[in-house]
């Protein structure tokens, strides 16, 4: 059981390696990555979150990342380890939104990084019309 462990392993790390030599010939930069969520109506400071939050969680993110990534093949960010709850706990809190619940992205069909941009501004926007609410019925 321990080999076959082992193994899973090496195969998840070699395809890990691959993912980040094949990310390395995409000729985008990141000025693009950043221009087209400026255009979305996202703030640089916040982009530049959500970016650093994947990035601690993959390699091949470090190298770079494109709207249509999925957040758990083509980043190689492994959901079994609850990456991507964690990923989420820490935009989060950074972005001051509403607690995150444990498997909120799955349990929402978040799976690309774009889908990620649009789930967070949907979450802005119902946190800043529930602080509206409250500032209303003060």
């Amino acid at each position: 059981m321990l080999r076959k462990s082992f193994n899973n392993d090496k195969v998840f790390n070699d395809s890990i390696d691959e993912a980040v030599e094949q990310r390395k010939n995409i000729k985008a930069t990141w000025d693009e990555f950043y221009e087209f969520y400026l255009k979305r109506g996202f703030k640089r400071k916040e982009i530049q979150i959500i970016k650093e939050a994947i990035q601690e969680y993959s390699k091949v993110a470090a190298i770079m990342i494109v709207p249509k990534d999925d957040l758990y093949y083509d980043l190689k960010v492994d959901s079994t380890d609850e990456d991507d709850d964690k990923i989420m706990i820490q935009i989060s809190e950074k972005l001051q939104l509403a607690p995150y619940s444990e498997g909120e992205l799955i349990d929402n069909n978040i799976s690309t990084v774009r889908d990620l941009f649009e789930y967070i501004k949907l979450k802005q926007q119902q946190l800043k019309a529930n602080n509206e609410t409250l500032f209303l019925n003060k």
